[in-house]
């Protein structure tokens, strides 16, 4: 479960998120809606086109960038019933395991069951915040990608999920 969780989760959030995706051109800017959540999109604020074959099978995942903030947001939901605490841990020892500073211990967000760390990249260039949550059915990942992570804080506060407890509250 651990090495099958590893593959389809961290590996793939790892490999996405230090490819800055989000300089990509933008698809058609609008509210997005999918399955697990929607998601006004404001500004200039778009989702990005994920490449054919970069999800894994049975994980869903997104990206929303604005060259504006020159910020990103990735979203991966895979089915698991692995708490939030322990995912949110083994994705921390996974990033320091491949050169990423990662600040502090997984801390849990007051009052909910999901927890939050932030790492950089070996050479500084890459700033995110990644929030983990679950409700028994899925587990959640959220980075926020960018040195400052306001822009794409501000995004999230408008995301409605559409299964109960399965994102934190923004």
């Amino acid at each position: 479960m651990f090495i099958v969780l590893r593959r389809k989760f961290f590996a793939f959030t790892s490999a996405v998120a230090a490819c800055a995706a989000f300089f990509c051109l933008p698809a058609a800017a609008a509210d997005f809606t999918c399955p697990y959540f929607s998601l006004p999109l404001t500004g200039d604020w778009a989702q990005q086109r994920m490449q054919p074959g970069s999800v894994p099978p049975n994980t869903f995942a997104t990206l929303f960038a604005s060259r504006k903030a020159g910020e990103g947001v990735l979203i991966t939901v895979i089915p698991s019933d692995k708490a939030p605490k322990e995912a949110a841990q083994i994705m921390a020892n996974n990033y320091k395991q491949q050169g990423m500073r990662v600040i502090g211990n997984p801390v849990q967000i007051p009052g909910q069951n999901a927890y939050r760390f932030a790492y950089v990249s070996a050479n500084n260039k890459m700033h995110a915040i990644v929030f983990i949550s679950g409700n028994g059915k899925h587990l959640a990942n959220v980075s926020v990608l960018g040195r400052h992570g306001t822009g794409g804080l501000a995004l999230l506060k408008g995301l409605s999920s559409k299964e109960d407890k399965l994102f934190p509250k923004f």
